[in-house]
Order: structure tokens, then sequence, then C-alpha cells
């Protein structure tokens, strides 16, 4: 029972500075010496706990996006205005400082090929989670519509995300209204 116990402390750790060194020196100059270093562990433990580099930046991406899920349910009892708000600029907001380590997790996916493999396993469950609760919401709708309808949410949120950094985004009334007419739309 101990051993559970230390796992838990020490998978977040480790994971918690790997994040830290992400946004202090990018993702490319993020070595296991610097992560061991900021968590003040051995090398050898991020080995024992988690791996290598490659499993350290997917063990990231996953706790993010199981982080950007719980979000999703925690919404679970609400309408889906107020779904539209997260997916569209909610988790943006919430994210703060940490969306430096998803564009950076992002590009590394997008360049190693059995990386993007692990980031559609993700983006797959991800998809289902959120439709399941459309389909809660859209109780008419089948979960494959529902399934299409999430890709969609989450495309028009990774979308607004990027144009954040090039231009002044819609008011948030006008991105909700747009969310609610593309899932209206696509699931009514």
């Amino acid at each position: 029972m101990p051993r559970k116990k230390l796992d838990e402390e020490r998978i977040p750790q480790i994971l918690d500075a790997f994040e830290r060194c992400v946004i202090k020196y990018g993702l490319s100059e993020t070595s296991l010496e610097k992560v061991a270093q900021e968590a003040g562990i051995s090398r050898t433990t991020i080995h024992h706990y988690i791996g290598g580099r490659e499993a350290l930046i997917k063990a990231a991406y996953k706790r993010f996006i199981e982080g950007w899920l719980e979000n999703i349910d925690r919404l679970a009892d609400v309408g889906i205005d107020d779904l539209a708000d997260y997916i569209v600029v909610g988790w943006i907001e919430e994210a703060g400082d940490r969306l430096i380590i998803v564009d950076a997790l992002d590009n590394a996916f997008s360049r190693d090929s059995e990386m993007f493999i692990t980031a559609s396993e993700l983006y797959s469950y991800a998809f289902q989670s959120v439709a399941t609760h459309l389909q809660r919401l859209y109780p008419d709708t089948s979960l494959e519509k529902c399934r299409e309808a999430s890709m969609m949410m989450y495309g028009l949120g990774i979308g607004l995300f990027r144009l954040a950094n090039h231009t002044e985004l819609p008011t948030n009334e006008v991105l909700r209204a747009s969310m609610k007419g593309i899932l209206d739309a696509l699931l009514s």
C-alpha cells in the first residue's frame, strides 16, 4: 500500500517539474537532468516512475487531456451554453501559463509519428467523452453524430486558441452563439 501512495506523489511532482522546465527553457531545451533538478530528485527516479523523455512528454500531454476532460465532466449538469463557453474560451483562461506547455506538446506530437499516434488516441478518448456528454444534452442524436460534433467543438476551441496569437477574437457572446449554432445544426 505505501507504494501506491508514493506513486501518487512522485508522478505529479515529476510532471509539475517538467511543466515548469518547459515554461522556463522550452520543450527542446528541457532535459531529464533539468527536470530532475527542478523536482529535487534523481534522473533515475524519473525513469523509474515515468520513463525517458518521450514517456515524460506523453505523460504530460495525457495529464493535460485528462484535466480538460475532468472539467468537461464537471459541466455534466449544465446546459450547452456553459459547455460551449468552456470549450471555446474557458479552458484557455483556466490553462493560463500552461498554454505554453500545450503548444509545445502539440508541436512535438505533430513532428513525431509515434507521438502522433499517442496524441490521436488521447484525442479520440477526449472526443468520445465529450460525445457522451453531448448525447445527454441531445438524447435523440446518435453517439456517432455527437462524436463528430465534439470534434468540431474541439477544433473550434483550438482554432480560436491559435488565432488569438494573431488577432483579437470576437466577444464571448459571439463565440457562444457560433458554437450553439454549430451544435444545433449538427445535433438537432
